[in-house]
């Protein structure tokens, strides 16, 4: 019933879109071409660790990997890599660095999602 609507409404030429509503209009559009409805996808790994020997190698060959920004939050320094979607190989190797770390997350979308290391990710490199 409802794609008979949009049906109707596609061939209706008199109908003009700039009477349509944006909620309505964004709906149709992700009915009628579901390939345009790509949301980014943006993830983020933060981690903070001790300064030892071997945190500081694990630091640098994260960032021969990406570059890093550095923040502080309760007198403790973290350190935030941020990614594209597209760049799953990097995102791979460096969840693979920083797997054992104690002190990570991981924010998809900016988001702190539940299981977002051992879930999401897993699903990310599944699928792609």
């Amino acid at each position: 019933m409802y794609c008979d609507k949009l049906i109707k409404m596609k061939r209706n030429k008199a109908l003009n879109q700039q009477f349509m509503p944006a909620d309505l209009k964004r709906e149709i559009e992700t009915i009628m071409y579901p390939e345009r409805d790509a949301i980014p996808v943006r993830i983020t790994l933060i981690l903070s660790f001790e300064e030892n020997d071997s945190d500081t190698d694990l630091l640098m060959k994260l960032a021969e990997l990406k570059e890093y920004s550095t923040f502080m939050k309760h007198n403790k320094l973290f350190y935030r890599v941020d990614f594209e979607f597209e760049e799953v190989k990097i995102i791979y190797t460096a969840y693979q660095l920083i797997d054992l770390l104690p002190h990570k997350e991981i924010l998809i979308n900016g988001i702190k999602l539940p299981y977002s290391g051992s879930l999401w990710l897993s699903l990310l490199w599944f699928y792609l």
